[in-house]
């Protein structure tokens, strides 16, 4: 993944930069240019590692004034490292949105990108519009993408801790409290057996009755808890065993 992202982001907008030291006659501008595509792509790696806020306005606002200080000193170019960095910050907006607003961010961004290329004010202004048109919809359906598989991802590991929270909780029941209520049943049928009193034995015998009523009213219950892919608990079979035995 970090391969793939140097070669897709990194590298472009290093050879962007180098294309600006070209084309820029002016050291000046060129340096300008270049600080705004590093504190936009500063902003992009925030954006990676959060969520668009409040500095996404900040880049799209040092971009805005760097292009008016390229109209303002008569360039006839625009910078490509600003262009390709706000591309990847409208890609990374696109990957992290969860809000109405974040959305509404990477459209600005999305929208500065393409409106880049509009400052050189030449005939091939309509081409590199268009170009940077193509690569800020790429970089968005890219993030969108992305966006669509981080929560697809979410969502399963959701249901896997759930489904282990429903199995450690059929587990408890099965072994704490239907084993215990086993036990109680089986010591009221042996102690109603041992006994010669009849007001004792029928006391007994109506606990044991109570704790068989009880154990097949727990067995559905931990049926339901336990999740599909669960396996039946071996001690089902020595349940129903055991629950005939009493009820015999």
């Amino acid at each position: 993944m970090k391969r793939l992202l140097t070669g897709t982001v990194v590298v472009p907008w290093v050879l962007s930069i180098l294309v600006d030291g070209v084309s820029m006659g002016r050291f000046s501008l060129f340096t300008a240019m270049s600080a705004t595509s590093v504190a936009v792509m500063w902003v992009a790696y925030r954006v990676f590692r959060a969520a668009p806020g409040g500095e996404v306005l900040l880049a799209v606002g040092l971009c805005v004034a760097a292009s008016a200080l390229a109209v303002i000193s008569g360039s006839r170019t625009f910078s490509w490292a600003e262009c390709w960095s706000l591309i990847v910050l409208a890609g990374m907006c696109a990957a992290r949105s969860h809000r109405v607003q974040a959305f509404g961010l990477t459209g600005l961004v999305a929208a500065a990108a393409i409106a880049v290329p509009v400052t050189i004010g030449t005939a091939d202004t309509a081409v590199f519009v268009f170009a940077s048109a193509t690569a800020t919809v790429t970089a968005v359906a890219i993030g969108l993408l992305i966006r669509a598989h981080v929560l697809a991802v979410s969502a399963q590991e959701w249901r896997a801790v759930a489904d282990r929270e429903r199995d450690a909780m059929a587990r408890d029941l099965h072994d704490v409290v239907v084993r215990e209520m086993m036990g109680v049943v089986i010591l009221a049928r042996a102690a109603s057996r041992l006994t010669k009193e009849s007001t004792t034995r029928d006391a007994l015998g109506r606990i044991e009755v109570s704790g068989a009523r009880a154990l097949e009213g727990v067995r559905p219950l931990v049926a339901e808890t336990r999740s599909p892919n669960e396996a039946p608990d071996a001690g089902d079979e020595t349940h129903s065993e055991i629950t005939a035995l009493t009820t015999s």
